[in-house]
């Protein structure tokens, strides 16, 4: 267990959004954030119990990155240290953000809100930064990813253009809408309808013209008869689809799922929406 390098530290941090795929995002928030609090208590866990999250082992305080790399903290107090959230903690001395102290903080009132949003009396802060020209007493964490104020509202630490804030609200994943507009990571969907936008899961949507995944347009989907199965894939009366992408000659009547990798149906073996029929039988053969 060794201590992350400073350059790698920042990069990680920095880009930590960037470089996940949407489904690894949702993942590594909604799923690892039952994980996290783990470390509030002093009993010893495995790395593997969580990624991007904090432990105590050994006397000991660490952070593990999303790749179940454990970083000391070297100056962390066991006995205080409280774990605040995913990505924030503190103890009798410090408050931290991933391994590393927030500087200028004031640490009795600190609290963390969703994500990487945070406040104390006097700043609202986006990861380790302060977060600048808003407005305080009506900052709000909508979730990991959105938030707002009476004036804007926010995707990460950036205002959404034009969103309005009074009907903003949000919806699964990175999906989100106010009166006139559906958003997905804060960009418009160009010819979405609000009013009867829903989401279906973090990757699948519809309105009342269209199936989307993510923010395009599904083409030839059926919206009465689009669902959503599992492990990206989706199914309406005409087609199996993977990722949005209709997977061609599949059968969704027959649909059926045999492990984390593969699923079926009446005619194919499939592996990440691609016919995989001889991968299946040697992995089987294993």
């Amino acid at each position: 267990m060794t201590e992350r390098p400073k350059a790698i530290s920042g990069i990680f941090k920095k880009n930590l959004l960037k470089r996940c795929t949407v489904k690894k995002l949702c993942l590594l928030i909604f799923m690892g954030v039952s994980l996290v609090f783990y470390a509030a208590s002093h009993e010893e866990h495995m790395i593997d119990d969580c990624y991007n999250c904090y432990i105590t082992k050994n006397n000991s305080v660490y952070f593990v990155d999303d790749a179940s790399h454990p970083y000391k903290i070297e100056i962390a107090d066991y006995i205080s240290f409280t774990v605040l959230s995913q990505f924030y903690a503190k103890d009798k001395n410090n408050i931290y953000f991933f391994e590393d102290i927030l500087e200028n903080v004031d640490k009795d009132t600190f609290s963390a809100l969703s994500g990487f949003y945070a406040k104390d009396d006097k700043h609202i802060y986006f990861g380790d930064k302060i977060f600048q020209n808003v407005d305080f007493d009506s900052f709000k964490a909508l979730n990991i990813f959105y938030a707002k104020d009476k004036n804007s509202v926010y995707i990460y630490n950036k205002k959404i253009k034009g969103a309005a804030p009074e009907s903003f609200h949000t919806l699964s994943g990175l999906y989100a809408k106010d009166a006139n507009h559906v958003y997905f990571e804060g960009a418009i969907i160009d010819k979405a309808d609000a009013p009867s936008f829903e989401t279906l899961d973090f990757s699948y949507a519809k309105d009342k013209k269209n199936v989307y995944y993510l923010k395009t347009i599904i083409k030839n989907s059926d919206i009465k008869t689009f669902r959503v199965l599992n492990n990206g894939y989706a199914a309406d009366k005409n087609s199996l689809y993977y990722d949005g992408q209709a997977v061609k000659g599949s059968d969704p009547d027959t649909f059926e799922v045999l492990d984390d990798n593969f699923v079926r149906d009446q005619n194919h073996i499939y592996m990440w929406g691609n016919i995989a029929d001889d991968d299946y039988e040697i992995t089987n053969k294993k």
